[in-house]
């Protein structure tokens, strides 16, 4: 049983809540999270495992089927977040309801995401720094999308605003989430040469069978925490602007 958290928490805190969140919502998103890994892999079955056998460009069913998949991926993945955070603040959330709000909030994610890349990416190829000002700043916009409503442009000042003034901190727990996330892709590599060192003269059905089942499997397991303590470190910082607003509010001349 997951017991909401309504007060600021230390750096150890906030990861471990993210933890319990995970711990007490895994059961309600794995078959989610299964699902839309297992989607994902869907165009490289157009992709041949020779690689001379990459001699033209790719069929245009390949691009249908990549934009199908990523499409409902996406949905998945905000039907997952949307799940998470109504444990968070205890609440039930039937499958169906998630997929519905995954749907529904699937364009403004989108955007979301895609102007996010781009102000990360152009900042890092200004002067680096501006890059990583922003990654951080602005790394709760498609968060904000999903739990707050919030369009496109709006998650990425709520975002900022949350962040203002806790920038280090942010950093140091974002750090913590991208390493758990780089372990995963480490044995995820790991098993698949092992699997297609030992596969031998079958490598092409490991491969397929890496694509199709155990990356999906990994996926589901690992994407959950993932956002879990995205979720926790969104909420912590929530907690610490209501306070410091409350504070500012309190703190600030009687007007007549």
């Amino acid at each position: 049983m997951y017991k909401p958290v309504t007060t600021p928490q230390s750096i150890g805190g906030v990861l471990d809540n993210g933890f319990r969140l995970y711990r007490a919502s895994l059961r309600k998103v794995v078959v989610l999270a299964y699902l839309g890994g297992l989607v994902a892999q869907f165009p490289a079955m157009f992709v041949p495992l020779d690689p001379t056998a990459l001699g033209g460009p790719m069929p245009p069913l390949f691009y249908v089927v990549w934009l199908v998949t990523m499409v409902i991926s996406l949905i998945v993945a905000v039907a997952v977040i949307a799940t998470l955070s109504a444990v968070m603040h205890g609440r039930e959330l039937p499958i169906a309801e998630a997929v519905r709000v995954g749907g529904r909030k699937v364009l403004p994610f989108l955007v979301s995401s895609v102007l996010y890349a781009f102000a990360v990416t152009f900042g890092l190829l200004l002067l680096v720094v501006p890059g990583v000002l922003f990654g951080v700043s602005l790394a709760f916009c498609m968060v904000a999308v999903v739990v707050d409503d919030a369009g496109p442009l709006a998650s990425f000042r709520q975002s900022h605003r949350l962040v203002r003034g806790n920038w280090w901190r942010t950093l140091v727990l974002l750090s913590v989430v991208l390493a758990v996330l780089l372990v995963f892709y480490v044995l995820l590599g790991f098993v698949a040469a092992m699997a297609v060192l030992f596969g031998a003269g079958g490598q092409s059905i490991v491969v397929r069978v890496l694509d199709l089942i155990l990356t999906p499997a990994l996926g589901a397991l690992v994407t959950p925490l993932f956002y879990a303590m995205y979720l926790a470190i969104y909420e912590d910082l929530k907690l610490r602007r209501s306070g410091a607003d409350l504070e500012q509010r309190l703190s600030a001349p009687a007007t007549a």
